[in-house]
């Protein structure tokens, strides 16, 4: 059958199971095990556009005059931005969006820019743009929480978090054997783990 997320209380355990400790161990206390786990599921979320994490669009509604935008929280990488339900907008870098910043009308690009939309030209009306992006990992705090992430994934999470576990204790040679491990991870994930569904107007945040 399928796989049951795995809370993080048992996270934990997991991750003490694979780096070969005790659960008594001291040295890795509650709060540096999650922050191994969240960490760990943070790195996995930046590989790639995972469907997981794919959410619900959020309605942007353009001010008249006015050409940045605030993504909704969690936001982590844009996959595209339509004007009521047109064709996505085409993505720019921002020095290109710059100048048409000048034009104001019906937005027709974007660039991402200090974790701003940016629209061009200016939005000059009242406009519903609906905004698909991939969304972050929610940290995990309580012992119940679960990860986005699939739970057929949960080895790739375990192994990734023990070796930020060798790492805090500084068994060097422990946690290069989980790195490598996990490479091997990676490479299924990549190969095998569905995506978002994409369009060419795709961007990560830029400073």
């Amino acid at each position: 059958g399928a796989r049951l997320a795995m809370q993080l209380s048992l996270l934990r355990a997991a991750v003490l199971a694979r780096m070969g400790l005790p659960s008594t161990d001291a040295r890795l206390d509650s709060a540096t095990l999650n922050r191994c786990v969240n960490d760990a599921l943070h790195a996995i979320e930046v590989i790639d556009d995972w469907a997981w994490l794919e959410a619900a669009p959020a309605d942007i509604a353009t001010v008249s005059g006015t050409s940045e935008y605030t993504p909704t929280a969690g936001w982590m990488r844009t996959i595209d931005l339509r004007v009521n339900g047109r064709v996505p907008l085409a993505r720019r870098d921002i020095e290109d969006v710059d100048l048409l910043l000048g034009a104001s009308g019906d937005p027709v690009f974007y660039a991402i820019f200090n974790e701003k939309i940016v629209l061009a030209p200016v939005p000059n009306s009242v406009l519903t743009i609906k905004h698909r992006y991939i969304k972050t990992e929610p940290d995990l705090s309580a012992d119940a929480d679960t990860p986005l992430l699939p739970a057929a994934w949960n080895s790739a999470l375990i192994v990734l978090a023990a070796c930020y576990g060798h790492r805090i204790l500084n068994q060097l040679a422990e946690a290069k054997v989980c790195a490598e491990d996990f490479a091997e991870w990676e490479a299924r994930l990549k190969a095998r783990a569905p995506r978002a569904s994409s369009s060419e107007g795709g961007g990560v945040a830029q400073g």
